[in-house]
């Protein structure tokens, strides 16, 4: 778990430096041989909306909480989501 949280904080560095196309393919990876970890479509979910790729966003958060129901950082992304989506010129 050590080495999940490392590789985390890794893609949020990327994330951190504007490597977003970086990050979202790390963690989409990630997510295909860790699926019971919540951060990969968190990471995923930010990388994309900052570069404007709401509709996939979207898709990402619909099936990470169809996985994650009770997650309340997903639950948290899907609001920043929709107000990024309504009030794009306050997304910064």
């Amino acid at each position: 778990t050590i080495c999940r949280a490392e590789d985390a904080d890794a893609v949020r560095k990327l994330l951190l430096s504007g490597k977003y196309a970086d990050a979202a393919d790390i963690a989409e990876a990630a997510e295909k041989t860790q699926p019971e970890i919540e951060d990969w479509p968190l990471l995923r979910i930010e990388a994309m909306m900052a570069v404007g790729k709401y509709p996939e966003a979207k898709e990402v958060l619909t099936a990470a909480l169809e996985r994650f129901p009770y997650a309340l950082r997903l639950r948290l992304a899907g609001g920043r989501h929709l107000l990024r989506c309504a009030w794009p010129e306050s997304s910064t």
